[in-house]
Order: C-alpha cells, then sequence, then structure tokens
C-alpha cells in the first residue's frame, strides 16, 4: 500500500488517525474484515480499513477514490459501510460507549464544560456532533447497531 511510505504526519493528515491507532483498530477488526473468497482476490482488510478511513477523514466521493485505488465506486461504498459496521460491532462497547452521556442531565453538564473551556458560543457543527453522539447512543442501546451507516448515508455526496 502506498500509505506504508507515508512519514506520520502524512498518514495522520490522510486518514486522521496516527498509524499505531490504525494498526489497533486493524487488529480488533480484522477478521470481521477478511473476506474468504476463491473465484477473485479480495481487497485486504488493511486496504479495506484505510478506504474506509479516508472517505470518513476526506469526504471524497466514491468515484474520487475509486480512481485513487484501481478499486469500483460500488466497491468502495460497500467497503466503507461494512467497515464502519465492523468498528461499532467490535470496538462500541469497549471504546466508544463508556465516553457517551448516559442522560440528558448529563450531556447538558457535558455542553456547559465544552463551553467553559472553549469560552466561546457553540457553532452549529459542535452542536451537531454532540447531539449526533448523544443520539448513537440511544440508538444503541435500544440494539439498532447499524446507525453509524445512516451518518454515513447523510453525510454522502
Amino acid at each position: 500500500m502506498v500509505w506504508n511510505t507515508y512519514s506520520e504526519e502524512r498518514f495522520k493528515r490522510a486518514f486522521r488517525v496516527t498509524r499505531d491507532t490504525f494498526k489497533y483498530i486493524l487488529s480488533k477488526i480484522f477478521n470481521n474484515l477478511q473476506k474468504k473468497t476463491v473465484t477473485e482476490d479480495p481487497v485486504t482488510p488493511e486496504c479495506r480499513l484505510g478506504v474506509c478511513l479516508y472517505r470518513l477523514a476526506r469526504g471524497d466521493y466514491y468515484y474520487t477514490l475509486a480512481e485513487l485505488t484501481g478499486l469500483g465506486e460500488s466497491t468502495i461504498c460497500v467497503i466503507t459501510i461494512e467497515v464502519c459496521q465492523a468498528i461499532v460491532e467490535t470496538l462500541w462497547e469497549d471504546e466508544f460507549s463508556i465516553y457517551f452521556p448516559k442522560s440528558i442531565e448529563e450531556y447538558r453538564q457535558a455542553m456547559e464544560l465544552m463551553d467553559q473551556e472553549w469560552q466561546f458560543p457553540f457553532v452549529l457543527e459542535q452542536w451537531m456532533d454532540v447531539i449526533f453522539l448523544f443520539v448513537a447512543r440511544q440508538v444503541v442501546q435500544n440494539e439498532v447497531r447499524n446507525f453509524i451507516t445512516l451518518r454515513i448515508f447523510i453525510q454522502s455526496p
């Protein structure tokens, strides 16, 4: 993969995670991403994670990523969805859910704390991110594990 030659700084700019974080995520979801097929050469789990993180970090069109990787647009779309689902299914409980407010009151306290630390009024984007995280937690509690897929479709061009 070309990103193996990237410096740490360029790697983080491209994927919005460090190389160590990339390797950690890959180690956790590797088995979920590995395709067992005999009719064609499968896309490696490393490549699948790279494509997904690049798409999420950069927001590029599927067409652009298809041109960059030599994969089809529909393949890029499927990879993005499958990797996001694997991340949620594998890492949600241990890595993400512990950081979410457990109630509306905790949510309000978190918002107030952020307002105090930033010392300026929230802009829409920060509000939406925090609201998304709170709603995502509520949805996952109701056992709907593919909410991240909905987020991808909302963001897709």
